[in-house]
């Protein structure tokens, strides 16, 4: 807990979840002077303009979205590309990452589809896209929506190559997905949980290893990298903790290992709060999301 005089007390990590929540409580933050580290969004309003008082740890949708459209365009060979969309922050901001990833193609989406927020209102959507004939279809929203799209398009024999962003939620989208889950591309802000050679994965799960209530999984394991970043600054501020003396010992972590590998190096500055800056793209074989490498090898199968 920081002292009164330090205008306040108090810092905090984690607990806003969304685009839309962290928008409206991010000028929050800044007008009272209060850390917040780790928010589980990866909306570029979020990183400019810098603020002072947020500290991102996560990659941002922009890094998540170029990843796709780069590798479908170059390495798939894919031209038409279509967004489906909750009409909401959220969405328009992996739209707007969409967009910008294509522009650098001289293109642009073939069809930008989009759903009343926090439902599975996505049938209207769903028909927009497809008439424009895409190969791949960027999905976004949580996973139930985007479970369905996946699910009504398949039954309807519609498959052209589904991606979808890390917000999703992995797990909860394949266990609701079920076999149409198959095939769709996610990229991941960290590395797959259950990736034990990689030493903060292994902390992870012996960390959560004695609570059978606690399933490992990508949220829970961005979460506990949130607070190792946390923790790191905190160590590094020293005695006499105060929010300038946080914030500056964060700014101060520069190209540091922590254990997830030479991908995810942790990199602050006074003019960059934005931690890791890389993805991993994984496909989904058999029930679970598999790392990738070679985008050819997740060429959808005829």
């Amino acid at each position: 807990m920081l002292p009164p005089s330090d205008q306040g007390t108090g810092f905090c990590r984690g607990i806003f979840v969304g685009t839309p929540t962290a928008l409206k409580h991010v000028p929050l933050a800044e007008e009272n002077k209060i850390p917040l580290v780790g928010l589980f969004t990866g909306a570029q309003a979020l990183y400019q303009p810098m603020r002072h008082y947020v500290i991102n740890v996560r990659a941002s949708y922009y890094d998540e979205t170029k990843e796709q459209i780069d590798n479908m365009w170059d390495v798939l060979g894919m031209r038409k590309i279509a967004v489906i969309h909750p009409d909401d922050a959220f969405g328009a901001a992996v739209l707007e990452g969409v967009k910008i990833a294509l522009k650098a193609h001289n293109s642009a989406p073939v069809a930008a589809a989009s759903y009343p927020r926090q439902t599975t209102n996505v049938d209207e959507a769903i028909a927009t896209a497809r008439a424009a004939k895409p190969d791949a279809v960027v999905l976004v929203g949580p996973y139930t929506p985007v479970a369905e799209i996946v699910k009504r398009s398949h039954k309807t024999g519609w498959k052209p190559l589904f991606s979808t962003v890390s917000f999703v939620g992995t797990d909860d989208f394949i266990k609701e997905a079920g076999p149409d889950a198959e095939g769709t591309i996610i990229t991941q802000v960290i590395p797959p949980y259950y990736l034990t050679d990689i030493p903060t994965v292994a902390l992870y799960r012996k960390t959560i290893g004695a609570q059978s209530n606690v399933k490992p999984s990508f949220v829970g394991l961005e979460g506990f990298v949130d607070a190792m970043v946390l923790v790191e600054g905190l160590k590094r501020a020293g005695k006499d903790l105060t929010r300038a003396k946080l914030i500056s010992a964060i700014e101060g972590i520069h190209n540091y290992d922590m254990g997830l590998g030479p991908k995810l190096a942790l990199n602050y500055s006074a003019t960059n709060h934005k931690g890791f800056h890389n993805v991993y793209p994984t496909v989904v074989r058999g029930g679970l999301a598999v790392v990738f490498t070679d985008w050819n090898t997740a060429r959808p199968k005829p």
